[in-house]
């Protein structure tokens, strides 16, 4: 069977990212971001959600799902 272009794009920035912990991510994050609070609401969401480790490219996209979210 064929696979498909978005799953060889994934595959590819699979080969090319690592998982992180969420404290490194929420870390690095802080470094470049200084809305603490969002980063650490941020950190309680996917600490309950039980993603302690994962790409950091759905970090961020998750992160930016949050910052969006209405309040």
């Amino acid at each position: 069977m064929a696979k498909t272009q978005t799953q060889t794009s994934i595959q590819a920035a699979e080969a090319t990212e690592f998982p992180v912990s969420l404290d490194e991510f929420c870390a690095r994050l802080s470094a470049d971001d200084k809305r603490v609070e969002l980063i650490a609401a941020f950190h309680h969401d996917e600490a309950a959600a039980g993603r302690l480790r994962d790409l950091e490219g759905l970090y961020h996209s998750r992160f930016a799902e949050l910052a969006t979210r209405p309040a």
